[in-house]
């Protein structure tokens, strides 16, 4: 403790003694001139001198202090000689005469040595004790505010689920509320085996494995579905000159006054039609494997490769489902045309 601590102790301690009552610490400062630090570490020594009272409040600033006794004054006045001090001296037999001064045993001065020079005052800090009212009353608001804070949580949580299954007036019971959300997760998962069931169900039709496998092979039934809607128009337009033509002939035939010559070269006309419209398939046909400019390789989790001999195309797509792929496709490349430098476009041979 140096000069400083001491003058500010001191400085507390008259501002105490002074005061009618207890004093709070914004009322020691006003009294001192301190500030809070400097009041707080001056109660501190006068608590360690044991010397303090202390009254905690609520707040921080309402705790309330005062002395128990002033500090013992280490020049403190001794009997005179000769002066009765009110001790009775009937009880003993070596008592001394009176009017001679009364000395102690040398024994017992240094048994009963100054409470304020050896033994030290109990030293403890006011805010740190097994039991501190303030601290306990702080630990209990805080749990209590917890407390509160969950149960408003909890309220909130309830109207939420109040507003989303369309009741925010409250007028469904909790239970009848709680039966209804079970029944509701009973409906979603219920729905979501259904899903799940299709999905498999889909997945053996497909004979695909993932959501992008379906996908190709949606798009592959697509394409063919456009090829044959595309092949049904053009021989429904066969189908209707064909149909025309007949008519015609069966109008001719009916038609007694039109020379038999006319309808005969008729039939013929309609002979000839029909035999180019069978001979324009054969002519565009094209032997795929013969006009194939190479092959693309196309099996499942592994990238597509150009491939130029059909028998290694084929072996290589086998080798793919031996090794774990469910499916191979190889594609012919037919060449359309090509570009050359001058911005020249040939068309294939």
């Amino acid at each position: 403790m140096n000069a400083r601590d001491n003058t500010q102790a001191t400085t507390v301690e008259a501002a105490l003694q002074a005061a009618p009552g207890m004093m709070t610490v914004p009322q020691l400062r006003q009294r001192t001139g301190l500030d809070e630090k400097d009041v707080r570490s001056a109660l501190r020594q006068l608590a360690n001198l044991g010397q303090l009272e202390h009254i905690p409040g609520r707040g921080r600033y309402d705790g309330r202090y005062g002395l128990i006794a002033s500090r013992p004054s280490n020049g403190a006045p001794q009997p005179e000689v000769g002066e009765n001090t009110g001790s009775s001296a009937s009880t003993s037999h070596d008592s001394p005469v009176e009017g001679a001064a009364v000395t102690a045993p040398e024994a017992a001065d240094r048994a009963a040595p100054a409470a304020g020079d050896e033994i030290p005052a109990p030293k403890y800090d006011p805010d740190v004790v097994g039991f501190n009212p303030v601290k306990w009353a702080t630990a209990e608001k805080l749990r209590t505010d917890a407390a509160e804070q969950d149960c408003m949580s909890l309220l909130n949580v309830i109207a939420d689920i109040r507003e989303a299954v369309g009741d925010p007036q409250g007028r469904i019971m909790l239970g009848d509320l709680a039966e209804h959300i079970a029944t509701a997760m009973k409906l979603g998962d219920a729905h979501r085996q259904d899903v799940l069931a299709w999905e498999h169900e889909m997945e053996k039709a497909l004979d695909v494995s993932s959501p992008g496998m379906a996908i190709e092979r949606i798009n592959l039934l697509r394409g063919e579905r456009d090829e044959t809607v595309r092949q049904y128009a053009v021989l429904k337009e066969r189908h209707d000159s064909y149909e025309q033509a007949i008519s015609e002939i069966h109008r001719t035939c009916m038609d007694a006054g039109i020379p038999v010559g006319h309808v005969v070269e008729r039939v013929q006309r309609l002979a000839q039609l029909a035999q180019s419209q069978r001979e324009e398939p054969a002519e565009e046909a094209v032997d795929v494997m013969e006009a194939a400019a190479g092959y693309i390789l196309a099996a499942s989790k592994h990238k597509p490769r150009r491939i130029n001999n059909p028998e290694r195309a084929r072996e290589a797509a086998m080798a793919a489902i031996r090794s774990g792929a469910q499916r191979a496709q190889v594609f012919a490349l037919i060449p359309v045309g090509e570009a050359r430098r001058g911005a020249e476009w040939r068309e294939a041979k």
